[in-house]
C-alpha cells in the first residue's frame, strides 16, 4: 500500500478495517528513516493521533505502533507533541480497553517521545509518572517491558524526574521486573535502574539508599553476569535495551 492510498483510508471515518489496514501500512513504511519525514509532511500525524483517540481497538493498536516508529525521528517528536499526541498516547496507556498491545505500543511511543527534554517535560507535566508506575505494577508482561523503557528514558532527563520516579514508587516494581520478568523486560528494567544508579551522587544518596535497601544493586550485578554477555559480545536483549529509541 502506498502512502497516498494509506492516507485516503485513514480519513475513511467509520470504516474500521480500512483505517486499521492504513495504520498498519504506515507502521511498515515508517521503519524506513527516509519515509518518516515524507509521512509526516503528508499530514499523517494528526490523523494517527485522532485514530488513537477515536478509532477501533485494532486501529488504535496500529496507530500507536506507527507513532512509535515515527517518534524515532527527533523532529517528529515535536510534531506529535504539537498534535496533542502526548496527551492522547497517555490516555491510551491508562485506559484499559482490553488491548495489551494498544497499551504497550502507546507506552513505547511515549518512551521514544521521552528521549527529548522538551517532550519529556510535557509528559511529566501531565502527571504521567504515577500512571506509568501503576502500569509497571499491574500491566501485562509486554506492557511492563514497554513502561520500563519509558521510565528509563524519562529518568535520563533531569534530577527532578529521577527523584519523582523514586517518590512515585517506581523502584520496587522495576526491581520486581528485574527479578522475575521476561528476559527482554529484565534488560529494560535493568537499564532504567542503571540510569538511576549512574546519577546517585547527584541526588544526594536518596536513590542509592532506595536501591541498596531493596537489594537492587545485587540484582543488577546478577543480571549483568547471567546472560552470557562478554566484553566483546552482547546478547540480543541486552543490546536491544541499550538503545534509547527503537523501532518495532
Amino acid at each position: 500500500m502506498d502512502l497516498g492510498f494509506a492516507l485516503k483510508l485513514l480519513r475513511d471515518v467509520g470504516n474500521d478495517e480500512a483505517q486499521e489496514a492504513a495504520a498498519r501500512a504506515l507502521v511498515l513504511l515508517a521503519v524506513d528513516d527516509c519515509n518518516k519525514a515524507v509521512i509526516a509532511a503528508a499530514g499523517s500525524v494528526p490523523l494517527l493521533v485522532d485514530l488513537v483517540e477515536h478509532g477501533s481497538v485494532g486501529a488504535k493498536e496500529q496507530a500507536c505502533w506507527a507513532l512509535t516508529n515515527l517518534a524515532v525521528n527527533p523532529c517528529l517528536r515535536r510534531v506529535i507533541a504539537e498534535a496533542s499526541g502526548v496527551e492522547t498516547l497517555l490516555l491510551a496507556v491508562v485506559e484499559d480497553d482490553g488491548s495489551d498491545l494498544c497499551q504497550a505500543m502507546a507506552a513505547a511511543a511515549l518512551a521514544n517521545m521521552a528521549w527529548d527534554d522538551d517532550t519529556a517535560a510535557i509528559i511529566m507535566g501531565m502527571g504521567a509518572i504515577d500512571a506509568l508506575v501503576d502500569l509497571e505494577r499491574s500491566g501485562s508482561a509486554l506492557v511492563k517491558e514497554m513502561v520500563a523503557w519509558a521510565l528509563g528514558n524519562l529518568a535520563c532527563s533531569s534530577p527532578d524526574v529521577r527523584l519523582a520516579l523514586a517518590g512515585a514508587g517506581a523502584i520496587p516494581p522495576l526491581i520486581e521486573l528485574l527479578r522475575s520478568g521476561t528476559y527482554g523486560a529484565r534488560a529494560r528494567a535493568g537499564r532504567a535502574l542503571a540510569v538511576l544508579t549512574s546519577h546517585m551522587a547527584d541526588e544526594k544518596g536518596v536513590l542509592a539508599r532506595a536501591l541498596e535497601g531493596l537489594g537492587a544493586l545485587q540484582d543488577l550485578g546478577q543480571l549483568a553476569g547471567s546472560c552470557g554477555c562478554t566484553p566483546t559480545y552482547k546478547c540480543g536483549p541486552c543490546a536491544h535495551a541499550e538503545f534509547s529509541v527503537i523501532q518495532l
